[in-house]
């Protein structure tokens, strides 16, 4: 099987690189650059979906924990998992005394925000919730501003409902940083895309600061600035030194993003003397390291078969991740030739990353954050019958994966 999963690899990964190779050489993506203007009711109608789905559905999950004996307060509901090392962090610190620097693994950004909003409610359960659900309704806002900018209102629609009924999406209304690395991503992406490229800069590095992948977001925003100036080889416009002075006007800002990165560098080495520490506790607390896709999948695929399971947790955890790991190999192809140069390559190297830890529990989840997929996803459900087919079975899992959940099963 080894080396079937490498063919996979290779097959997958290189057959994306070259598409998108192909594009970036020979043609210019197109699009608009100029700024979406949403009117009040249209934001308020997007934020106020993201705030009922979390609320219709943390109602749903309160309830069924209930009557399966599993009751707690409901802003606890979905504190599981993760979320319960954010919620520490945001109120005692990095630092645990019964396991050390566990939690040093944990980028900063989403517990600084807990740990503010809790400064003013006084309920840190309460605090993350409403930090993610507010981000989530942000992120709604700026993917249908980003997908306006290359296709239709019905076609934002369409990605703003894939992002809400994402199967797994009961983490991006639980205190997990999902939301919030979404929400930076999409605004990230959307102001390089309408020419206001420091802004971009300036959000990418916050979300290096929210996620290990948001130092990622480099490649779109820089494939965007050389992409205005008319200095990418598929380019129709070539605006000579002119172009080029302006490019590098705007390539320094660049450096903000991976500031992002350098700034949790530096907070690991104030708080522990150890800049990377980070990666110690990855490899002793997570047997985590970085190793490849092939590698992932054949861990995935011998656990799911011979792990010492019960079948619930081998279907939910393992089961679904082996999916999501062949679907995304499947996609990323169909991605690098349908979308743009900017953003395939990011979708290319993001996936790779997120699968390449050596004992991976949270491949659904991570894949959730990949922000390329929804106008993907919304692209290709143009074809009714395909809108209709996948908008029946998230809608069919959304309850599935947030009962379990709920429950503390193994759904991460």
């Amino acid at each position: 099987m080894k080396i079937i999963f490498a063919i996979i690899e290779i097959a997958a990964f290189g057959s994306a690189i070259a598409l998108a190779a192909a594009r970036f050489f020979r043609r210019n993506d197109g699009g608009s650059s100029s700024p979406v203007r949403l009117g009040a009711k249209t934001a308020a109608l997007l934020f106020g979906a993201a705030l009922a789905s979390r609320a219709v559905l943390l109602l749903l999950c309160w309830g069924g924990a209930h009557l399966s004996g599993f009751g707690q307060p409901l802003a606890e509901t979905w504190s599981r998992w993760d979320a319960l090392q954010y919620l520490r962090i945001a109120t005692q610190g990095y630092y645990d005394a019964a396991e050390g620097w566990i939690r040093i693994v944990f980028f900063p950004l989403y517990p600084a925000a807990v740990r503010l909003l809790n400064l003013v409610i006084g309920n840190e359960h309460i605090a993350a919730l409403a930090v993610s659900w507010l981000c989530l309704g942000g992120a709604c806002v700026y993917l249908y501003k980003l997908v306006l900018l290359d296709a239709d209102a019905a076609a934002a629609r369409r990605a703003v409902k894939f992002l809400l009924l994402f199967p797994v999406t009961v983490f991006l209304g639980a205190p997990f940083s999902e939301s919030l690395f979404l929400l930076l991503s999409l605004a990230c992406v959307y102001f390089a895309r309408t020419g206001r490229f420091v802004a971009a800069c300036a959000l990418g590095g916050l979300a290096a600061l929210t996620r290990s992948v948001g130092v990622l977001l480099a490649v779109p925003v820089l494939l965007e600035i050389l992409g205005a100036y008319g200095l990418t080889p598929g380019g129709r416009k070539r605006r000579g030194a002119d172009a080029v002075r302006r490019f590098l006007c705007n390539a320094p800002a660049l450096l903000l993003i991976p500031l992002g990165t350098a700034a949790y560098l530096v907070m690991n080495y104030a708080l522990t003397g150890d800049a990377l520490l980070f990666l110690q506790m990855q490899s002793e607390k997570w047997s985590q390291s970085f190793g490849s896709y092939s590698n992932t999948l054949g861990v995935t695929w011998s656990t799911l078969i011979e792990g010492d399971y019960i079948l619930r947790d081998k279907l939910l955890l393992w089961g679904s991740q082996l999916i999501v790991l062949f679907a995304g190999a499947l996609a990323l192809p169909a991605m690098a030739r349908k979308l743009r140069v900017s953003y395939s390559l990011f979708a290319i190297a993001y996936v790779y990353v997120i699968f390449a830890p050596t004992w991976l529990l949270s491949g659904f989840r991570y894949y959730m954050g990949l922000w390329v997929l929804y106008p993907a996803l919304a692209f290709a459900a143009r074809r009714k019958w395909l809108d209709t087919a996948l908008t029946v079975l998230f809608a069919l899992l959304v309850p599935v994966y947030a009962y379990a959940f709920s429950m503390g099963w193994l759904v991460f």
